[in-house]
């Protein structure tokens, strides 16, 4: 009998998965898309759907293992990395490096002290053409970088290279459209943003954050003069990132832009309720005929001053107003755009900057 119910629940579900193929696939899509994400940049947060880079304002662990711009020829990332179209497939696909591009022959160096672990050539058919991984160990940590679509490969597996040693020059060998190099790091099988790890990138946010949190305060203070008088601004929560706009690297100057973006708590608070006063008491205008003692003329002020204290009482009863109070989320942006200028164009990519 229960085998039976088993055998008939395995057809049914076979059923439901071959009429819902679609809903399956786009499932596991997700989960994969989702798994991805998680294995990008921890340290940083990266937004890897865009080239639009989140600063950190603790600028020391940007560029904890010192690692240098791969290239010493070209700056220029034509394909950053996360999420793009996969020029081969046209399809939504996640980058695990960068792509720096160049010129046949351009000179590519180790960017950190290391050990060459594993050398492919082009003619195996990887991917990646000719490629090299060099292992690093900084304190504690361990990664690796990788550097793939070669032309010449210029040191051997095995062998212990120096940073900023030339290693290889760049070509178009393997899965590529045109000379450049496909830049990675790894670190315990997850892929981590090259550029944000990258010596030039913690030359960039060490000057900008400064001016990424002055653009907060300016913004802060935009929200609070379009304020009526019965708002406040009550929380709020801001974060603002880089954008490597242009770059001429005849002159070394780079035109960059800083993005703020703020969610703000405002307050707007309006009376409500409460009705007017009522009107003065009115006793009787006379206050009766005196019949010799006055007694009545007496007893009319008396019922005069009773009426004058009830319609007072009234009045007061009738105040009571209340102030209500809402919460509403407003977000808000502002960008600002920076040129910035370096002594000479060696210094990006060697020591003499630090």
């Amino acid at each position: 009998m229960w085998q039976k119910i088993s055998v008939k629940i395995g057809i049914s579900m076979f059923q439901w998965l071959r009429e819902n193929i679609a809903v399956v696939l786009l499932i596991i899509a997700v989960m994969l898309y989702t798994f991805l994400e998680d294995s990008t940049d921890e340290l940083f947060g990266s937004d890897a759907s865009t080239n639009e880079y989140m600063m950190t304002r603790q600028v020391e662990g940007v560029n904890k293992w010192n690692i240098l711009w791969p290239t010493p020829k070209n700056y220029d990332i034509s394909s950053p990395y996360g999420m793009r179209i996969d020029p081969f497939t046209g399809k939504l696909a996640f980058h695990t490096g960068i792509d720096i591009p160049g010129s046949f022959g351009d000179p590519i160096q180790a960017t950190q002290n290391g050990k060459v672990i594993r050398i492919e050539e082009e003619a195996k058919g990887n991917g990646y053409g000719n490629v090299i991984y060099i292992e690093h160990k900084i304190g504690r940590d361990t990664f690796t970088t990788v550097y793939a679509h070669l032309l010449n490969i210029l040191v051997e597996e095995g062998q212990t290279v120096e940073q900023g040693e030339r290693i290889g020059t760049i070509g178009s060998s393997g899965r590529s459209t045109g000379p450049h190099l496909h830049f990675e790091i790894r670190q315990k099988d997850k892929y981590l943003d090259p550029f944000k790890m990258s010596y030039l990138y913690s030359l960039f946010a060490k000057k900008l954050v400064p001016e990424g949190d002055k653009l907060i305060e300016e913004l802060v203070q935009q929200i609070q003069a379009g304020l009526g008088p019965n708002q406040a601004l009550v929380g709020y929560e801001a974060w603002f990132g880089l954008q490597v706009i242009d770059s001429n690297m005849s002159k070394v100057v780079f035109h960059n832009r800083v993005k703020v973006w703020g969610k703000f708590e405002i307050e707007t608070c309006t009376p409500t309720g409460g009705g007017g006063g009522g009107g003065e008491g009115e006793g009787s205008e006379d206050g009766g005929e005196g019949n010799g003692d006055g007694a009545s003329g007496e007893s009319g002020d008396e019922e005069g001053s009773s009426g004058d204290e009830a319609g007072n009482d009234e009045g007061e009863s009738g105040g009571g107003g209340s102030i209500s109070c809402s919460i509403e989320t407003v977000e808000a942006q502002l960008e600002k755009d920076y040129f910035m200028t370096f002594g000479k164009k060696e210094a990006l990519f060697t020591n003499d900057w630090r």
